[in-house]
């Protein structure tokens, strides 16, 4: 969600779309209408219980590491190319490791 003041005629569009008076100049509260998917399963993530991996979002009980499949519940993990890593992972060099393994599948997705 985002908080802004409405006032202002470069606001214009801004009070139109979320029917807020011209006389009215304080703060304002606008819920956020943009689904955000889940990076694993595609299915829309809550806003409130969300994990956030680099540019992607996951539910708590999606968000795996693609080495070692360790849980979002027991670690913090990384965005390396897409590709979700915990912090042991990528702290033991497994980043090199997913990231070759994501230009593996690619080359053979390209290759057929």
């Amino acid at each position: 969600s985002n908080f802004t003041r409405a006032g202002g005629p470069e606001n214009s569009g801004f009070r139109d779309r979320n029917r807020v008076a011209n006389s009215y100049h304080g703060p304002v509260h606008v819920v956020e209408d943009v689904q955000v998917l889940c990076a694993s399963c595609f299915s829309p993530v809550n806003p409130v219980e969300r994990v956030p991996v680099g540019p992607n979002f996951y539910h708590p009980q999606c968000l795996r590491c693609e080495l070692c499949s360790r849980s979002s519940r027991t670690t913090v993990f990384r965005d390396v190319d897409g590709t979700p890593l915990c912090n042991n992972c990528y702290g033991t060099g497994g980043g090199a490791r997913a990231v070759g393994k994501n230009n593996n599948q690619h080359k053979a997705l390209v290759a057929h």
